[in-house]
């Protein structure tokens, strides 16, 4: 019996151990704790930036994203709002801006936040396909997404908030790639599709993965992803996975659909400037050779992303027009290494993975098949690079292997620490750059001297903290390169216009007009000018033509309108005030330029109400006092009132007189109150004020003031 009994109490006593719940294996867990400390940390200082470059004109400027609106209107008009930028259409990114617009305004931090939290997503994503597609090499996998994760190339992506583009369109990309590997189902088949409709939604280059799932079909990558194995050995593995590839084509064209209703165009941009892109326009030869160059200084950077830069416009990339220029040498090393990747697929199947996904992301947005809006960008490179960076390390850890197998993986492992510790570092200060315009500019132009853009928006930053010397210096430095640019002749004439130097500025600015009549922004410029050196006909016909553009600009109203009055047109001006008064939402600081002229007109019952409310608001300003108080007896004077409202103007009058006399007694207040008083029948008021104000006011104004009071 005791031995039965201590069965039992052994049984139990097992039951209760398998019902522990499992130790933590720390190898499993740790590399996803290292990637999400490597996507974070070396990003913490970016919550520290502020909204710099086209965060401006995206987020806190454009109409489209404001809190105003109905967050629907995010995902039914174009990404820009300006038109000078149509041509792109993101509304999974514009709906993001809306939202924090809505919930926490324009503070900067809650964008990085969002941005770096992304980016921990993508990365995330990449560790778990890299597992999926190569189990058997855990160590190399982990390391290339760690590189990933710190890549100081990355920072315009991560960093700049309106790099959200590419991280999006990343990670929904990545997520329905991952799902496109798995299926097995037709529910995933329909998740796979929505993945990449708001892959698409977010940034429009994701139209290079059906090249990387071509390359899985047709058997170039190694794996057993293709057609031929599936009908031979599953057919209904073969039904789901045409289903799949149907449904990252129908995923896409469902963005085309809506993007066709909304911008009228499937594909290409509505304007690119010269600027933007040099050779945009150029002949096809001059394109791909340039594109080529361009690929090459990318693989550079992130081989060794030293010398980095927001901005690649004209004048930093030379156009190429020979085929014997090193860049030449690209495409013929891009085509040969393809096809040894494809020929050795089998035994280098993840370098062949890494260039496929080095080419097919990259080559949309590499202007070698189609021009697009910019010659460069670092963002671009955000997902192409990790191609680039697997290949690196893959390599590395080749000649590492070469060299000898004894202590191979303790060098493996210092010389990835320490190019960690090195690109973290580099990250970290890259970041700094992002800080504001002021810092981010002056990091453009160090690194890129020549660049047009980068001067001309350093030279805006001076210019608006009032350094205008630097700004003009910028300006010339940026004109002497593209003497047309829009930008810096803007610029440099706000800047001559500041220093008064008026001649200059009209120059530069009628240049500006000349070169650009369909721009409303030097026709604003050059009329302010006129209005600040008195040529109010001058100023009058250049805000016309502005409003001809921009029927709705509220500044457009608000030349005009001063135009108006520095003409005597005082009716004129108080309609433009009227309508920028409309078009500006009614701004308090509007109203005392329209009452004004309103009474200058002599339409004192339009005027009447807004100095009502502007001396409800600040009661102590002695003019606008006197204003109302000389306006009640303008409408009182002229008899087109009933009783009841005669009655109302006194009171207003004495009311806004009194209150203008006991601000400021001057002698054109003391008459205007001593007439209210005697309409009152208050003759003791008035021979009180006139006893008060006795030495100030002169003998012949104290002397018809007791006349009048006499008489009545």
């Amino acid at each position: 019996m005791a031995a039965k009994k201590d069965s039992r109490i052994s049984k139990r006593d097992s039951v209760s151990t398998d019902r522990r719940p499992a130790a933590l294996d720390w190898k499993l867990v740790l590399p996803w704790v290292l990637v999400i400390l490597a996507s974070t940390l070396p990003y913490l200082n970016a919550l520290h930036c502020g909204l710099v470059f086209d965060d401006h004109g995206l987020i806190v400027k454009n109409e489209y994203v404001s809190p105003d609106n109905p967050w629907w209107e995010s995902l039914t008009h174009p990404y820009w709002s300006s038109s000078d930028h149509a041509g792109l259409y993101r509304p999974l990114v514009s709906l993001s801006y809306r939202l924090q617009l809505g919930l926490s305004g324009a503070s900067p931090l809650p964008y990085h936040a969002f941005n770096i939290l992304v980016h921990l997503g993508v990365c995330l994503l990449i560790l778990m396909i890299l597992k999926q597609l190569f189990p058997a090499r855990d160590k190399l996998i982990l390391a290339i997404t760690l590189v990933f994760a710190i890549h100081p190339i990355h920072t315009e992506a991560v960093t700049g908030i309106v790099g959200r583009a590419e991280l999006l369109g990343a990670l929904f990309a990545l997520a329905g790639y991952l799902l496109w590997l798995n299926a097995r189902n037709w529910s995933r088949c329909l998740l796979i599709g929505l993945c990449f409709a708001l892959a698409a939604g977010s940034k429009e280059s994701v139209i290079g993965w059906p090249l990387l799932m071509g390359a899985h079909r047709l058997g170039w990558l190694g794996d057993r992803r293709t057609y031929r194995i599936a009908a031979t050995e599953n057919p209904r593995l073969l039904r789901t996975m045409i289903a799949a590839d149907l449904a990252v084509v129908g995923g896409l064209a469902l963005y085309g659909l809506v993007r066709l209703q909304v911008l009228g165009s499937i594909l290409g941009l509505s304007r690119v400037t010269q600027i933007d892109n040099p050779i945009y326009s150029s002949e096809p030869l001059t394109r791909i050779l340039t594109a080529l160059g361009v690929m090459g200084r990318g693989i550079g950077l992130t081989i060794w992303p030293d010398h980095l830069s927001a901005d690649y416009s004209f004048d930093a990339i030379q156009p190429m027009t020979n085929w014997l220029s090193p860049p030449a040498l690209i495409l013929p090393l891009l085509i040969g290494s393809v096809l040894l990747a494809i020929r050795y697929r089998r035994q280098c199947g993840l370098e062949t993975w890494a260039l496929a996904i080095f080419v097919t992301i990259l080559l949309p947005v590499s202007n070698i098949l189609f021009p697009i809006g910019t010659i460069m960008g670092e963002r671009l490179l955000y997902l192409p690079s990790l191609g680039l960076i697997a290949l690196g390390i893959s390599g590395a850890g080749r000649l590492i292997g070469m060299i000898g197998q004894k202590g191979s993986a303790r060098l493996g492992m210092l010389l990835l620490i320490l190019a960690i510790a090195a690109l973290s570092g580099r990250t970290w200060l890259r970041n700094k750059d992002w800080h504001d315009d002021r810092s981010l500019f002056r990091s453009v132009v160090t690194v890129q001297p020549r660049s047009v853009k980068g001067l001309a928006n350093l030279g805006t930053v001076y210019s608006e903290n009032g350094e205008f010397e630097e700004a003009g210096q910028l300006y010339r430095r940026s004109l002497a390169l593209a003497p047309e640019y829009l930008a810096a002749l803007n610029g440099s004439g706000y800047v001559h216009i500041m220093k008064q130097e008026y001649e200059e500025a009209e120059e530069i600015l009628t240049l500006a007009c000349d070169l650009y009549p369909a721009n409303h922004e030097p026709f604003k410029r050059i009329g302010n000018l006129y209005l600040e050196i008195g040529r109010g006909q001058l100023a009058l016909d250049r805000f016309d033509h502005l409003l001809e553009l921009r029927p709705e600009s509220g500044e457009g109203w608000i030349g005009k309108a001063s135009a108006h009055f520095m003409l005597g047109q005082y009716g004129a001006s108080a309609d433009a005030w009227q309508e920028a008064f409309r078009f500006r939402d009614g701004e308090a600081d509007l109203r005392p330029y329209l009452a004004t002229a309103l009474v200058k007109a002599g339409y004192n019952r339009r005027a009447l109400p807004i100095l009502k409310e502007l001396l409800a608001e600040d009661w102590q300003d002695a003019t606008g006092q006197h204003r109302l108080a000389a306006v009640a007896w303008d409408i009182y004077e002229q008899g087109e009132t009933t009783a009841t409202e005669r009655a109302k103007l006194i009171e207003t009058g004495l009311t806004a007189a009194r209150q203008s006399v006991a601000l400021d007694p001057k002698n054109e207040y003391i008459v205007t109150l001593a007439r209210f008083l005697i309409l009152k029948e208050d003759h003791q008021g008035v021979m009180e004020l006139i006893s008060e104000h006795e030495t100030t006011l002169p003998a012949a104004v104290r002397d018809s003031l007791i006349e009048l009071t006499i008489s009545r």
